[in-house]
C-alpha cells in the first residue's frame, strides 16, 4: 500500500471516529417515567398536575378563583369551547393558561396550542418561560417526562442540536425556535409533535398560521390590550382587535376542525376590546365573567380612610419641617401600618378577596413586614395611586372617560354650565328651602336649595364644615360628639345669617335630612335636641318600603321607622335619589319659551371660572351602570369612581327632603307633608344638658 493511500485511509478513520463520537453526542439515553401513576393521577386533574410538577410557579393553595380559572381553561383546551376571563392583574391567570397549554401538549390532548400577546416581547416571554420549565433536569417534570425534558436541555443551548439528536439510538423530530417549539417525538411512531406558538397579535404570521401542515386547535389571547389601544379615544385600536379575534383568529381552526379559545385580560378601560369581550350582553359567546380583587370591601371605611391619610401624609411631610427638601418623615407608611396592627379585625371585618396571598411580607428596616395582608396591599395601592387607579387595574371596573360620560348625558362640564342665574345666598321667589348634610369624621359636607312649584330646584349654597378634635382618635363616642358639636354651629350660623327672600324677610329651613350611616348617634342627638325641622336619615339599596302602619310611615322612594329616644330614621331608596339627581342636572334649565323647567336642578353663579369644578367631580364620583353577572343576570348598581362623592350624598338628601316638605316635582297634593314633631328637650336629673356620655 502506497504512502498516499495509507494517509487517506487514516484520515477516514479518524473521520468515522469522530462521527461516532458526534453520534454517540446526540444520542440521549432513553430514562423509563420514574413514577407512572403520579404522572397518570396528576394527567387527570388539572390543579394537581400544576402544583406537582410547577412547585415554583404555584406555590401557594389555589383560591376559589384561581380554581375557576382552571376548569375554564381545561374545558376550553379539550372541548374547544370559547371563554373570556378578567381577572386581576398578578392573580396568575397568564401562568394557568400557558401551563396548562404545556400539560396538554405533552398529554397529547392539542397538537398545535397558540398564545396570543399585546406585543412580540410579550409572547416571547410567554414561550421562554415554557421553555425554561422544559430545560430544567432537576425535578418532578423532568422526573416523569423524561424524552421530553431531556431533548429541551439538550437542545436548549444551540437550537440547531435538535436536528440530529437521537434518543437510545432512535431519530426524534423536535424544533426549538425563538418563536415556536415542537415537542420531540420519534419519527418512526410520531412524526410531528404538539407545537407551542406565541406571537403578537400584529404579527403578520397570524393570518392562517400553518405549521408542517398543522393548523391551532387552541388559542391563549393574553392581555392584547395595550396602552395604545386603551388611550384611543374613539376605540380604533380596540375595534382592530376585535377584528383580529373575530376574523384572523376565529378561522385558525381548518375546516372540520375545532378551537378552543380563552380571551385573558383585566378590563383597563370601558371601551377595551377586554371590557367588549367579557360582557355577555356584547359577545355572549364567550361567556365571560369579571372577577374583582376585593369581592366584598370592608365594614369599617372610616379607619381605612384614616389609614390612607396617615399614609399619604408620611409620604408627603418633610422629616425636617424647616427643609422640605429633607426625606419624607414616613416613606413606608408606618403610622398607619401601626393603626392596622391595632386594629386588624376591625378593619378586616366584612371584607372577602379573591386572593388572600397576594401581599409581601419582607421585613423592612424597622423589622416590620411589609404588609399583614392581601387587604393591606389593596388600600396601599389605593393610598399611593388613587382608588380609580384601583378599580382599574384590580376590580376590572375602570372608571369612564368625559368622552364616555357625555354618551350617558352627564358630564362635569355639563353640571358646571347648569346656572340659575342667581348668586350665591339669592333665593328664588316663592320657595322652600330644605338642606342634605353628609356626616364625614372629618368633615360634614351641605347643600342647600331653593324648590318652587313644579320642583324646580336651584343649590343656593354647599360647603364643608371642618370637624375639629378627631384627627388623631378612633374613640367612636369622641367622634359623635365632635359631629353634634359641628352641627350645633352649623345650624346656629343658619340662625344668625339666614337666607333672604326679595323683600329682605328671613327664610328658613323648612327640612333637613342629616346623614345617619356612620354616625347614627350624632344624627340623633340633633334630632332629639333640635327637633323640626331636622331629621335622621339612611340610604339603603334594594329598597322596598312596605306598607305604612302605625309604627311606619311611608312615601315616594323612603319610609321612617321609630328609634329610641322618640327619634323616626327616614330610609331612602338611595339608587332613586342619586340618579334623581343626575336626571335633574341633564333636564334642560328652561323650556322653549324660556320658563324653568319643572325637575330641573341648577348652581348659583360661580364667582370664579372653577368655582364648581370640585362641587361636579363629587357629583360625577359615581355612576349608574348596567351590567350582567353569572349568578344573578342582568342588574344595575352605582359604580364607585372616587371616594369624593360627599356632596354628591349631601344633594341626594336634599332632594328627598324637598319631596318630604312638599316641594317635589308634583307640589304638596302629591308628596306626604313634612309634619311637624314634638321633640322634648332632655336634661339630666341634676338639670345639666343631656350629653351623649351619659345614654
Amino acid at each position: 500500500m502506497s504512502v498516499g493511500r495509507k494517509k487517506r485511509s487514516e484520515a477516514q478513520r479518524q473521520r468515522e471516529k469522530a462521527a461516532a463520537v458526534r453520534s454517540a453526542e446526540r444520542d440521549l439515553l432513553q430514562r423509563r417515567v420514574k413514577n407512572p401513576k403520579r404522572r397518570a393521577a396528576c394527567e387527570a386533574n388539572d390543579e394537581r398536575w400544576l402544583r406537582t410538577y410547577l412547585p415554583d410557579v404555584f406555590y401557594h393553595d389555589f383560591t376559589s378563583d384561581q380554581r375557576a380559572i382552571i376548569r375554564d381553561v381545561g374545558t376550553c383546551l379539550e372541548y374547544g369551547t370559547s371563554k373570556c376571563i378578567a381577572a386581576p392583574r398578578g392573580d396568575g391567570k397568564s401562568s394557568i393558561c400557558r401551563y396548562l397549554i404545556l400539560k396538554y401538549a405533552l398529554c397529547r390532548q392539542i397538537r398545535f396550542g397558540l398564545v396570543v400577546s399585546a406585543t412580540g416581547p410579550k409572547a416571547d416571554e410567554a414561550l421562554r418561560a415554557v421553555k425554561a420549565q422544559l430545560r430544567r433536569r432537576q425535578g418532578l417534570l423532568a422526573a416523569d417526562y423524561p424524552v421530553e425534558c431531556d431533548v429541551a436541555a439538550y437542545v436548549g443551548p444551540a437550537s440547531g442540536r435538535c436536528h440530529n439528536v437521537t434518543v437510545g439510538g432512535r431519530r426524534v423530530h423536535a424544533e426549538w425556535a425563538a418563536t415556536r417549539l415542537i415537542l420531540p417525538t420519534f419519527i418512526d411512531s410520531e412524526p410531528v409533535g404538539p407545537i407551542i406558538m406565541a406571537m403578537g397579535w400584529e404579527s403578520e404570521q397570524l393570518q392562517g398560521c400553518n405549521v408542517l401542515d398543522q393548523r391551532p386547535d387552541f388559542t391563549c389571547l393574553d392581555d392584547l390590550d395595550n396602552r395604545e389601544s386603551l388611550a384611543a379615544v374613539d376605540g380604533s385600536v380596540a375595534g382592530k382587535i376585535e377584528e383580529i379575534i373575530d376574523k384572523s383568529i376565529g378561522g385558525l381552526g381548518g375546516p372540520g376542525r375545532r378551537l378552543g379559545q380563552v380571551y385573558l385580560c383585566t378590563i383597563t378601560s370601558t371601551r377595551s376590546a377586554a371590557a367588549r369581550y367579557s360582557d355577555r350582553t356584547i359577545k355572549p359567546a364567550w361567556s365571560g365573567i369579571r372577577l374583582p380583587r376585593i369581592k366584598r370591601w370592608p365594614d369599617n371605611p372610616d379607619l381605612w380612610e384614616q389609614y390612607i391619610e396617615l399614609r399619604k401624609s408620611g409620604h408627603r411631610e418633610p422629616l425636617d419641617p424647616a427643609d422640605p427638601s429633607s426625606p419624607a418623615r414616613d416613606p413606608h407608611g408606618r403610622e398607619a401600618h401601626f393603626l392596622l396592627e391595632q386594629n386588624f379585625e376591625a378593619m378586616h371585618r366584612g371584607a372577602a378577596l379573591s386572593n388572600e396571598h397576594d401581599y409581601i411580607k419582607d421585613l423592612l428596616p424597622d423589622g416590620t413586614p411589609t404588609h399583614l395582608s392581601a387587604l393591606q396591599k389593596c388600600y396601599d395601592f389605593i393610598s399611593d395611586r388613587g382608588l380609580p387607579a384601583f378599580e382599574t387595574e384590580h376590580q376590572n371596573a375602570p372608571p369612564p372617560s368625559e368622552n364616555e360620560l357625555s354618551k350617558v348625558g352627564i358630564t362635569r362640564a355639563l353640571v358646571e354650565s347648569r346656572l340659575s342665574g342667581f348668586e350665591r345666598g339669592e333665593l328664588p321667589p316663592d320657595c322652600k328651602l330644605v338642606a342634605g348634610i353628609d356626616l364625614g369624621k372629618h368633615s360634614c359636607y351641605w347643600t342647600v336649595g331653593a324648590f318652587r312649584e313644579g320642583g324646580i330646584g336651584c343649590i343656593v349654597n354647599y360647603g364643608v364644615a371642618e370637624v375639629l378634635g378627631t384627627e388623631q382618635t378612633e374613640h367612636t363616642e369622641v367622634i359623635q360628639r365632635a359631629l353634634f358639636r359641628t352641627l350645633s354651629e352649623w345650624r346656629e350660623s343658619m340662625r344668625t345669617n339666614p337666607f333672604r327672600d326679595g323683600d329682605g324677610n328671613p327664610v328658613e329651613l323648612s327640612g333637613v335630612l342629616v346623614d345617619a350611616g356612620y354616625f347614627p348617634d350624632a344624627a340623633y342627638e340633633v334630632v332629639r335636641r333640635f327637633g323640626e325641622p331636622y331629621r335622621a336619615s339612611k340610604g339603603s339599596g334594594g329598597f322596598q318600603h312596605g306598607q305604612p302602619s302605625a309604627t311606619r310611615r311611608v312615601g315616594n322612594h323612603w319610609f321612617a321607622t321609630p328609634q329610641a329616644g322618640n327619634v323616626w330614621l327616614y330610609s331612602l331608596d338611595a339608587d332613586h335619589w342619586k340618579r334623581d339627581v343626575h336626571n335633574r342636572f341633564i333636564a334642560e334649565p328652561r323650556d322653549a319659551e324660556n320658563r324653568p323647567n319643572p325637575g330641573s336642578l341648577t348652581l348659583f353663579v360661580p364667582q370664579g371660572s372653577r368655582d364648581h369644578h370640585t362641587f361636579s367631580a363629587h357629583i360625577l364620583s359615581e355612576e349608574w351602570v348596567t351590567e350582567f353577572t353569572p349568578n344573578k343576570g342582568e342588574r344595575s348598581r352605582w359604580l364607585r369612581h372616587s371616594g369624593n362623592n360627599h356632596f354628591f350624598d349631601a344633594t341626594a338628601l336634599m332632594l328627598a327632603a324637598a319631596e318630604m316638605a312638599g316641594a317635589g316635582i308634583f307640589g304638596p297634593a302629591k308628596q306626604p307633608a313634612w309634619r311637624a314633631q314634638v321633640m322634648p328637650r332632655f336634661t339630666t336629673p341634676d338639670g345639666r344638658p343631656y350629653l351623649l356620655t351619659e345614654r
